[in-house]
């Protein structure tokens, strides 16, 4: 099947997003394998979600092939049957993505946090995300019976059921709200937690710009889930499936470069980048106060 012209701008944007995603990952992996050296679980993390990404730009390629953002009418019964496996597919590693990115930038703040309070905070969102994630991928699942169906309902021979779209519908806003309020809290929560630490302001600005990153992150979720219930209602399934993977693919991505980014304190440290001198890992936020306070006692004494 030809590959029309929003088929091919999805392409084209996702590996665009793959290659800063990426360019990003790669340098935190050097940047805790090489210079701070302290490379981790939540390194290996990451590293999964850029492959489970490229994955999911497999899966699309395969799905505009097979007619995802063309028309309908242009497609054959087979065409749609493939395509809406791999829109099927595509939903259930969105949210798996997701949830992966969530819980590794949550990681990183509760690295610095050192009030229980934000310990606490952190560690809900964690399991809040994980949790809301599980319980809508085990929805998508089992959704249908067989799962199959989900996909060939439209095939007169095949045989199954599904619930209501009204559930899916519903924990669909309930993603929504918690990935929002995660994006709040990673906003927010810096603010608190680097307050009379001594961070300069060089760094206090490069880590606030990170965390704003997640309310352009909240735009493209409300505006995915948007996409996403004028496809279930839609005629034209397979033209109005772009916009879901076009805002999913922006939303991850966004992300996965912010959690990239937040780990390279070392690397900019070890090039002499101004402001970032006082940090010896990300890990471990220096106070700048404290030379001074023990070079003002010396010359006291």
């Amino acid at each position: 099947m030809i590959i029309n012209g929003q088929g091919k701008f999805m392409i084209v944007l996702s590996a665009v997003f793959l290659a800063l995603n990426m360019f990003f990952i790669g340098l935190r992996v050097y940047t805790k394998t090489v210079v701070s050296k302290t490379f981790s679980m939540n390194d290996v993390g990451m590293m999964t979600v850029v492959l489970t990404y490229a994955s999911l730009m497999a899966l699309l390629i395969l799905g505009v092939k097979n007619g995802i953002g063309g028309h309908i009418t242009a497609a054959s019964l087979t065409n749609i049957g493939e395509s809406l496996k791999y829109i099927w597919f595509l939903e259930v590693i969105y949210v798996l993505l997701t949830s992966i990115m969530k819980a590794s930038i949550a990681t990183t703040l509760l690295q610095w946090a050192q009030k229980r309070v934000h310990i606490v905070l952190l560690w809900t969102a964690i399991v809040l995300d994980a949790l809301i994630c599980s319980i809508f991928v085990f929805y998508l699942i089992f959704q249908c019976q067989p799962v199959s169906y989900a996909w060939t309902f439209i095939n007169p021979a095949s045989k199954g059921h599904c619930a209501p779209f009204t559930g899916q519908l519903y924990m669909g806003y309930a993603l929504c709200i918690v990935t929002i309020s995660l994006d709040m809290l990673f906003l927010f929560v810096p603010f608190f937690m680097l307050e009379g630490r001594g961070v300069s302001q060089r760094i206090k600005l490069y880590i606030y710009g990170l965390f704003g990153l997640g309310v352009l992150a909240s735009i493209a979720n409300f505006i995915r889930l948007a996409a996403l219930v004028k496809l279930k209602a839609s005629s034209d399934a397979l033209f109005d499936a772009a916009p879901v993977f076009e805002w999913s693919v922006v939303e991850v991505s966004i992300g996965i470069c912010v959690a990239g980014i937040l780990e390279l304190g070392p690397l900019m440290r070890k090039y002499n980048v101004k402001g970032f001198e006082s940090y010896s890992t990300f890990a471990k936020l220096e106070d700048d106060k404290k030379p001074i306070i023990i070079k003002l006692q010396t010359i006291e004494r």
